[in-house]
């Protein structure tokens, strides 16, 4: 199995930087379930890396920067280390 998502991850990955059709940027969406479901998923991981790499916009809202968590860079340090990040929250996130 790891085989096999090895060979798919690679695949996507050069799919994804060569495919015409394939956005300048990428976005990730709010929501709990980010949290679970994003920092472990190497498809997403690999692919928020090679478009940092290739210069690309990458944004998310909400519990979407769970996407960041691991992702390196070329040099195998922390891809956001370097990097301008916006951040903000809504007024009642500072009340609760």
């Amino acid at each position: 199995m790891i085989q096999y998502l090895n060979v798919h991850v690679r695949f996507l990955a050069t799919l994804f930087l060569t495919c015409p059709v394939f956005p300048n940027c990428e976005y990730s969406p709010g929501g709990h379930g980010c949290c679970v479901d994003f920092p472990d998923n190497k498809l997403l991981t690999t692919g928020l890396e090679l478009m940092l790499q290739a210069g690309k916009v990458v944004g998310s809202v909400c519990h979407g920067p769970m996407s960041f968590v691991g992702l390196k860079g070329p040099d195998g340090q922390p891809a956001v280390k370097g990097r301008k990040v916006q951040t903000c929250m809504s007024v009642l996130a500072w009340r609760a």
